[in-house]
């Protein structure tokens, strides 16, 4: 599996990120993505003809990236909680707002995870979908976690989060040959 570092929410390697929060509180994994590649805060460069506000939806295309999370410790409740896994796109607020995003509008989420699905090594996958209607040209995507209101989780880290290029999963290893070596 090929990863890029500025696809990633939490780099492999990198300390876990805790997924303990308030009640009802949206908890963000890792950083934000910005898909013009220089970080939130900087200003577009080399921008061809009259854009003022850089944007790019990365939902559209031949290719379709999948989003993967790995869950480090498992995520544990007192109160019925669960995690629905959220992808977010904002737009540039441009040179008025000091290049930051806009709000941030839910393009597709995960069903609600138990606690007890969320065990240790376990990994989730979405598929990247194209931003909403409110965000037609997106620069920034951030992945989160939302828990119901008056709910929240007790343990829980996700040790990665990020874009895979192509599925890597076994899905046809016990798959039978077409050909035969005599």
């Amino acid at each position: 599996m090929q990863l890029d570092a500025l696809t990633n929410w939490v780099q492999p390697g990198a300390t876990p990120v805790s997924m303990i929060g308030a009640a009802g509180v949206e908890i963000q994994i890792g950083q934000v993505i910005d898909l013009l590649g220089s970080g939130v805060g900087t200003a577009p460069q080399g921008i061809i003809g009259n854009t003022s506000v850089w944007g790019h939806d990365p939902g559209i295309g031949r290719i379709k990236p999948e989003i993967q999370i790995n869950i480090g410790t498992a995520f544990t409740t007192g109160t019925a909680a669960t995690g629905r896994f959220c992808l977010e796109y904002a737009a540039d607020q441009g040179a008025a707002g000091n290049y930051q995003p806009s709000t941030w509008y839910v393009s597709s989420a995960t069903e609600a995870h138990a606690a007890a699905a969320l065990a240790a090594n376990a990994v989730i996958k979405m598929d990247v979908t194209p931003a909403p209607p409110e965000v037609p040209a997106p620069r920034f995507v951030r992945l989160t976690m939302q828990v119901p209101a008056a709910t929240n989780m007790t343990a829980g880290t996700v040790t990665f989060a990020g874009l895979t290029m192509a599925r890597d999963d076994n899905t046809t290893k016990f798959a039978p040959n077409n050909y035969v070596v005599a």
